[in-house]
């Protein structure tokens, strides 16, 4: 399993990372950011970086699923 720690949570930013658990062969830097869109609703940015070691040959072999399966956290 994954270990995903949580590195801010100011608002209007939480900042998290994950990875593999040594994470200078891969680690990912998540970031959401909230902002007011109307008296009863917020939109939500969710941004990601990649760095590692490893990081390019995991993107190149899993970008697309790691994408896609963002896309529809950020639906949900």
């Amino acid at each position: 399993a994954q270990t995903v720690r949580v590195v801010t949570a100011e608002h209007p930013v939480m900042r998290w990372e994950g990875g593999l658990p040594d994470r200078e062969l891969f680690k990912g830097n998540h970031w959401f950011v909230l902002e007011p869109h109307g008296p009863k609703a917020c939109r939500l940015e969710h941004y990601e970086h990649f760095t590692g070691k490893h990081a390019g040959r995991i993107l190149d072999a899993h970008g697309e699923t790691i994408r896609t399966n963002f896309e529809r956290f950020d639906l949900a």
